[in-house]
């Protein structure tokens, strides 16, 4: 753990919050202008960034006035999630496993572009009603009160990191994806929180442990691959099960079914992916030197039930 003198890790914790708070404020402009799929992407991972750094900074904060900030960006996120899945989607159709013919794809990409449109119709008023200029002045008053009360040690705040990342990974560690009831789910969000928390401490400096956040970008890939498979397969198999599909459109509603199904191999393939580099991803959470295990963490896990 670096020595609190060798930088002041408050001044940059502030320095990060404002640049996530511009990198928000732009990216929400053009979601909200155009829409355009990069922006209500950006729009997105800045609100999760500035989720984590107002949790560490919430110590110094009013509990309910940091609370607050941090639900209004959870509701701004889910505002856009219906948005992204559906650019993620259509983002996917490009790729392995091979796809539809060309009039089934195109066909399938005009009711999606239409699904879009309402969808990002719909998450322009809700986002609307949460109030971005609102929340925006809102987080830039916190990070400025944050600058005026700290006025703990600094290896206290390196201290908080440090106890949030140990949380994080003690919990992806317990639901680990080789035991019989894991969440596989559950384990992806809750990687990519553990990613985001250590890149946060490596950007004020208060940790260097490059080959840790590799391997929570790694797995935070791979288990994003994972669920977009999945999420693909669900959303084109309602598709094709709809009444009006089914009865006027029989041999599309078809070929969208036999696609749903190469999705489902592709997700179950990754998932396979997923358990063959856990034990690696594992050993370097371990050997992280802010990684101190929980009692139920340090169980083996359960074996795999056979396929």
């Amino acid at each position: 753990m670096p020595a609190a003198q060798d930088a002041s890790f408050s001044d940059k914790l502030v320095s990060h919050a404002f640049d996530r708070l511009d990198r928000l404020r732009d990216q929400l402009d053009a979601a909200l202008g155009s829409g355009e799929v990069d922006a209500v992407h950006g729009t997105r991972v800045a609100s999760r960034r500035l989720n984590e750094a107002l949790l560490i900074m919430s110590p110094w904060l009013n509990c309910a006035d940091a609370k607050m900030a941090r639900r209004s960006l959870r509701k701004l996120r889910d505002a856009f999630r219906k948005v992204r899945d559906l650019d993620v989607l259509q983002m996917s159709l490009a790729q392995p496993p091979p796809g539809l013919d060309p009039g089934s794809l195109a066909q399938l990409e005009g009711f999606l572009t239409r699904r879009r449109e309402k969808a990002l119709a719909r998450a322009i008023r809700k986002a609307g009603r949460i109030g971005p200029d609102q929340l925006i002045r809102h987080i830039s008053r916190l990070s400025k009160q944050f600058e005026r009360r700290f006025d703990d040690s600094q290896d206290s705040l390196v201290e908080r990191l440090s106890a949030q990342f140990q949380k994080l990974a003690n919990v992806i560690l317990e639901h680990e994806p080789r035991s019989e009831s894991a969440d596989l789910h559950f384990v992806r969000l809750r990687v990519k929180r553990a990613r985001y928390g250590a890149e946060l401490a490596h950007r004020v400096g208060a940790t260097s442990d490059d080959t840790l956040i590799k391997q929570l970008t790694e797995m935070q890939d791979r288990t994003g691959r994972w669920n977009d498979h999945l999420s693909a397969a669900r959303w084109i198999a309602r598709l094709a099960r709809r009444r009006q599909a089914v009865a006027r459109q029989t041999a599309w509603s078809l070929r969208l079914l036999e696609y749903t199904v190469q999705r489902l191999h592709a997700a179950e393939s990754e998932r396979g992916q997923i358990l063959e580099r856990w034990p690696e991803f594992e050993s370097t959470l371990r050997a992280s030197a802010w990684f101190r295990g929980s009692a139920v963490s340090a169980q083996p896990p359960q074996p795999a039930p056979a396929s």
